[in-house]
């Protein structure tokens, strides 16, 4: 397994999701998954009191917390100061601990000044609740704000970061490089689009059939990348996906968090992190993805101005 610096600590590259852990995904099979990713040198575990998923997670560890990397979110309605604290406290209840490793603002609120925010911030940190300060879908302007404005690091910026997907992400990593933070991608497989199983005959049968990742032409211009992720699965004895996470991986100071809800999965997300690709791979599979040109509908627009915004 590959690792990445977070402050003091080794996080590995390839962290476990935990966004479709929900009320109905069974704990045995979250034991399970947990389990094994330690067996496979997985120590990161990405949730939020969105999720619902975080006493999931804490059945799951048991006596194991101290092995793992806890990371979880403060939603964007739970912004000011007393509201932060309050809603530190109630994770770290559900996750049964004493202290959340990385503890991230899920999405900006632009109604709630960031220094309202970091306040909240300032005093977990001074009485040892979270360890680590990170946001999530920040530009990167915003996120050295948040920097300036918390005086500490800002550890790391969470966006959704695949080849299809890297315009403001892939930006980011010389930022985290030079300053030793992390870039953690989330939909880094863009929603199952660079797994090898949906193409212009076949789309999920589930709410991602609306996702901009399948949007009208998305699938037409995405072919000729699910072609050559194909050709180079082949070549390095993987699939389609483990190529998709390797692509991320290439660059330092990044982490991917797929959505995990199965050993296969785990496993074969586990396998992508011993895959190296060379320059010239990379940067076909940079092109082709920019080529596939992401666009948000108009619906999906409103929701996300409307969420930052916290209507």
């Amino acid at each position: 397994m590959k690792f990445v610096d977070m402050s003091n600590r080794k996080v590995s590259a390839i962290g476990v999701g935990l966004a479709a852990w929900n009320d109905k995904f069974e704990q045995r099979n979250a034991d399970a998954i947990v389990a094994k990713a330690f067996d496979l040198g997985i120590n990161l575990f990405d949730t939020a009191e969105l999720y619902g998923s975080e006493a999931q997670l804490a059945r799951a560890l048991g006596s194991q917390r101290e092995r793992a990397v806890i990371a979880t979110k403060v939603s964007n309605w739970n912004l000011q100061r007393d509201s932060v604290i309050a809603a530190a406290q109630g994770s770290l209840d559900k996750l049964g601990t004493d202290s959340i490793d990385l503890y991230q603002i899920h999405w900006p609120n632009f109604r709630v000044p960031l220094e309202t925010t970091m306040q909240g911030m300032l005093a977990l940190l001074d009485q040892g609740m979270i360890k680590q300060v990170g946001v999530c879908n920040f530009s990167g302007r915003y996120w050295r704000r948040a920097e300036q404005v918390l005086g500490r690091p800002v550890i790391s910026n969470q966006l959704p970061f695949s080849i299809v997907d890297h315009g403001s992400s892939l930006g980011l990593v010389p930022y985290a490089v030079q300053n030793q933070r992390c870039v953690i991608a989330y939909h880094p497989l863009a929603q199952g689009l660079l797994g090898g199983r949906y193409g212009t005959n076949q789309l999920p049968g589930d709410y991602r059939a609306s996702a901009r990742t399948f949007a009208r032409g998305v699938l037409h211009r995405a072919a000729p990348l699910q072609n050559e992720l194909s050709v180079l699965a082949k070549r390095h004895g993987a699939t389609p996906a483990q190529i998709a996470l390797a692509w991320l991986l290439h660059k330092p100071q990044v982490i991917a968090i797929p959505g995990t809800t199965s050993l296969t999965q785990l496993e074969s997300n586990a396998r992508a992190a011993d895959i190296t690709l060379t320059p010239d791979e990379w940067e076909d599979l940079r092109e082709l993805g920019v080529r596939v040109r992401l666009i948000y509908p108009r619906r999906q627009i409103k929701a996300l101005v409307a969420w930052v915004l916290g209507f």
